[in-house]
């Protein structure tokens, strides 16, 4: 055919067709019956296919290397236990969760109590111990463990030997019999390698049963040692009760805080560039301050130093408040505060941390730096202060009421009852709370933390006055300064959450309770 004329099935009966072959145009344009067949009935029926199912079961259909036909391939396993590189069974498994192996191969099931603490070992004096001599450092006997997760504790050494590089948490305590003759001074040490690592300084008074004891964080290095030391200078030896609940160390791994890659022993204090828990916002407030600039930020800070006793500086550690005044002044900078309304649960959070260097704990002088309130920037505005103190009557936790800048009228939170060690950071948080009970009232929740993560509130207080201004404060009235030996307050960050705050239960005075609200 050489036109487009149409044709009838009968003009093609008799064109010498068989069975399958199919009608072409050939190359004169006639019709034709040919030999290529009109396609297979089935995928294995084509030229270019697998010729077989058989053995290709969860295999799936992919172009070969060659790009010029199909073959069945890889498709993986219908089954999670099928797979090579999981567990083969389910069975025992309840609870846990799939983690990678130590060889980082393959997964596995791992409970969740062993992953939260790798180690963990509460060791405890089973016998009371004599001898604790006059001004000598001794070793304390902890030859008995409640639990020894990982068998780390060598209960005749009385020392724990790290078998994974990471941060540790520490808690301990030493309880003296009666004290004898003079009063005199406790000090608990933590070890790592022989070397002091951690430090609590406590008083002992005659015929009282004294304890020391407080906690901490370490960085240990696999096969650090630890072990637990205690010091007294009251002229005669003295002797420490037994007992899990008076003489006693516990230290455990948490793997949920991040390990700086081994430490050589010194207390830990993660990184806040590298790892924090409050990591800094990608749309941070106003009201924030990472204290990264190569100067001190003018424009959303103002100084408060009535005195000229302030300076102010940022370095890599953060920014940094050192006073050169002899009197216990309040010095620091602030911003304005946050709008606190008048509605249940309304409020605003701030989290900082900070360090007090230059001194140490058993230095002279009272030295005092965390958060502040101010109700206005005048010498005799009232001030209300929270954070970690240092000096002559030890190291702890205080939170103070002053009536003007450098008048104190009340502590509320007392040093001596809150020991915490020296240079360790401290985080420090404070819930700002309207509640309403019986009409609107005003909290403060003093919380402290030594990682971000687990919080132990300090202390809750009906405010003083409607704070103005928020901040950071350091007060010092150490004047025996020379060379480097100024006293400074480090603070790596400031942070504002303006979200709503809400609390259970809460005590109100007078024994009545909120219902309803949740503190976090």
């Amino acid at each position: 055919m050489t036109d487009r004329t149409k044709i009838t099935i009968v003009d093609i009966t008799a064109i010498g067709e068989t069975e399958g072959d199919s009608l072409v145009v050939d190359a004169s344009g006639n019709v034709v019956a040919s030999g290529v067949t009109g396609g297979g009935a089935a995928l294995l029926d084509l030229t270019d296919t697998p010729d077989t199912y058989s053995g290709k079961a969860g295999l799936v259909a992919t172009v070969n290397p060659g790009e010029d036909a199909i073959i069945f391939s890889g498709g993986g396993s219908s089954s999670f236990l099928d797979l090579t590189d999981s567990p083969s069974t389910f069975s025992g498994g309840a609870g846990k969760i799939a983690t990678v192996n130590v060889g980082e191969d393959a997964l596995e099931f791992t409970s969740i109590d062993t992953l939260a603490t790798e180690s963990n070992v509460f060791a405890y004096a089973s016998g009371a111990q004599t001898g604790i001599a006059d001004t000598t450092n001794t070793i304390v006997e902890l030859d008995q463990v409640a639990w020894d997760f990982n068998n780390e504790w060598d209960t005749t050494a009385d020392e724990f030997t790290a078998t994974v590089s990471g941060y540790y948490q520490v808690n301990f305590a030493v309880r003296f019999n009666t004290w004898q003759t003079a009063n005199g001074r406790i000090l608990t040490k933590v070890l790592v390698n022989s070397t002091d690592a951690i430090l609590f300084e406590e008083y002992a008074t005659v015929g009282k049963f004294p304890s020391a004891g407080g906690a901490g964080m370490l960085n240990l290095n696999v096969d650090d040692v630890v072990e637990l030391e205690v010091y007294q200078d009251s002229g005669y030896t003295q002797s420490l009760l037994a007992g899990q609940e008076r003489t006693y160390l516990n230290i455990y791994k948490s793997a949920l805080i991040a390990s700086g890659g081994g430490g050589g022993g010194e207390a830990a204090t993660p990184d806040f560039t590298t790892w924090s828990p409050y990591p800094e916002p990608s749309s941070p407030s106003s009201y924030d301050d990472e204290f990264d600039d190569s100067s001190f930020a003018t424009g959303t800070w103002t100084e408060f130093d009535q005195d000229g006793e302030l300076t102010i500086t940022e370095d890599a550690r953060g920014l940094v408040l050192t006073n050169t005044g002899s009197t216990f002044d309040i010095t620091g900078a602030y911003q304005t505060a946050p709008t606190w309304g008048s509605s249940d649960g309304d409020g605003y959070t701030i989290y900082t941390r900070v360090a007090g260097v230059g001194l140490a704990m058993t230095g002279g002088g009272n030295n005092h730096a965390g958060i502040a309130f101010w109700e206005g920037t005048t010498s005799t505005s009232d001030i209300d202060i929270f954070g970690l103190y240092w000096g002559a009557a030890g190291a702890g936790i205080r939170a103070s009421y002053f009536t003007d800048y450098d008048t104190k009228s009340t502590d509320f939170v007392n040093p001596t009852i809150y020991s915490m060690p020296e240079p360790t950071f401290l985080w420090l948080r404070v819930r700002c709370i309207a509640v309403d009970f019986l009409g609107i009232a005003y909290y403060y929740y003093f919380d402290i933390s030594n990682d971000g993560i687990s919080w132990m509130q300090i202390a809750q207080r009906e405010r003083d006055f409607a704070p103005a201004q928020v901040g950071l404060f350091f007060a010092s009235d150490y004047s025996s300064f020379s060379g480097n030996d100024k006293p400074s307050a480090i603070f790596p960050m400031f942070r504002v959450d303006t979200s709503n705050v809400y609390i259970t239960d809460a005590v109100i005075p007078g024994g009545s309770r909120v219902n309803g609200y949740l503190a976090t």
